[in-house]
């Protein structure tokens, strides 16, 4: 015997997945949030005031997130600037605040779900 154990692989904090990508999920999250703007990037390549109008959303939303008025009306700008783009708008659920999601009941109606009043 050589002295090395082959038999188990060496432990790691965040060990690659298949991808290649950490298990962090706060990596996850930036990958996905990263991935999903250059969607939006691609889908709106010869428009490119809509990308613009989006990424003010966002930093508006980042400055302002403590106010549910103001989570509200950014979901709806973000919904009517999407619009005829649904896998846009059903992407944009990974970014929402925990209870709020979007939903398609048809090609023009999109549901925003918000948390009601805690009882």
């Amino acid at each position: 015997m050589s002295g090395h154990d082959h038999t188990q692989p060496p432990t790691q904090a965040n060990p690659p997945t298949p991808s290649g990508q950490s298990n962090n999920p706060m990596g996850a999250f930036l990958t996905n949030a990263f991935s999903y703007i250059e969607q939006v990037k691609v889908e709106f390549v010869d428009r490119p005031e809509k990308y613009s109008q989006f990424l003010d959303i966002v930093k508006e939303y980042r400055e302002l997130h403590t106010q549910d008025p103001t989570t509200l009306t950014c979901i709806y700008r973000v919904v009517v600037l999407f619009h005829g783009h649904p896998q846009l708008i059903l992407g944009y659920n990974a970014f929402l605040p925990c209870g709020y999601s979007l939903e398609l009941e048809d090609e023009n109606t999109v549901i925003i779900n918000a948390p009601g009043p805690a009882a």
